[in-house]
């Protein structure tokens, strides 16, 4: 059997039973979870149907500038996507990650100045950008009015 030819096949429980074969039964913690890692990777590229798993992480700051970028290689080719200045952080905001009604907000600079709670993902380039709502404290101000 080559391992190559039949990763396609398999699923996530199979490449990792055909890693044990190939590579032997993990002896010690870092085996393992060396193996965990190898397991997820491989099923990453061979398993389309992976769901992806990803931390979210959350920050608490005011917008202070929103940069607008095009993706000059890849896929998204001349994709507009934005960068939003959050204190000393960057936050790359895409289309297809955010509701229809923040992407207008963040195209209109609707919230610069804003306190607000953002969540995004962080990978090794950039931190992508899933959500954002005022804090407590700017709720009471009629926040999403301000995009009219």
């Amino acid at each position: 059997m080559n391992f190559w030819t039949e990763l396609p096949k398999l699923n996530q429980e199979g490449i990792k039973q055909s890693l044990i074969e190939k590579l032997g039964e993990p002896t010690d913690q870092l085996s393992s979870n060396c193996l965990q890692e190898l397991t997820k990777r491989i099923g990453h590229y061979y398993l389309p149907e992976t769901p992806k798993n990803y931390t979210i992480y959350t920050l608490i700051g005011s917008v202070s500038e929103i940069l607008e970028r095009k993706f000059r290689e890849g896929k998204r080719l001349n994709q507009t996507y934005y960068i939003l200045k959050v204190g000393t952080d960057q936050l790359q905001a895409q289309q297809e990650d955010l509701k229809p009604q923040k992407w207008i907000q963040i195209k209109k600079l609707a919230i610069i100045g804003q306190e607000l709670v953002f969540k995004y993902r962080k990978f090794y380039q950039n931190k992508q950008l899933l959500d954002f709502y005022p804090t407590e404290k700017e709720r009471g101000k009629h926040y999403w009015d301000r995009t009219k």
